[in-house]
């Protein structure tokens, strides 16, 4: 899994970074870290239908859901969510 954008990379440092010797650490450094991409240009429908906007907004929210059931699956116990 890449992160295309390091979004992903400094949250995830937010919530599990090992102390380091400036003294900063995450606010659970014992935490596991669990990557699901719910979305990417890559998987994007090549025919959007009649309208583009009401398509990526459905299909994001369909996908949003099916990365939270699997999270939940996983046995996350705490979800964290970033969108653009």
């Amino acid at each position: 899994l890449t992160d295309c954008d390091g979004h992903g990379t400094l949250v995830a440092g937010l919530i599990a970074g090992q102390p380091g010797p400036d003294g900063f650490s995450g606010v659970a450094p014992a935490s596991r870290i669990l990557s699901i991409r719910q979305t990417s240009a890559r998987y994007a429908p090549s025919d959007p239908g009649e309208d583009p906007v009401l398509t990526r907004a459905t299909l994001e929210t369909r996908t949003l859901a099916r990365a939270i059931v699997r999270a939940a699956d996983m046995d996350a116990r705490v979800i964290t969510i970033s969108a653009v």
